[in-house]
C-alpha cells in the first residue's frame, strides 16, 4: 500500500448512512473498492 496515499473516512461515511443520508452509499462504494484493489 502506498504510505503518501490520504485516510479515508470509512467510519463517518457508514455513520452517515446510518442517519439515513442516501447519497453516502454512493460514496462509501469507490472508497472500499479502490482500498479492496490496492490489498
Amino acid at each position: 500500500m502506498d504510505d503518501d496515499s490520504e485516510p479515508i473516512d470509512v467510519s463517518g461515511v457508514l455513520a452517515e448512512i446510518a442517519a439515513g443520508e442516501d447519497d453516502a452509499t454512493e460514496r462509501l462504494m469507490p472508497l472500499v473498492y479502490d482500498q479492496m484493489r490496492q490489498i
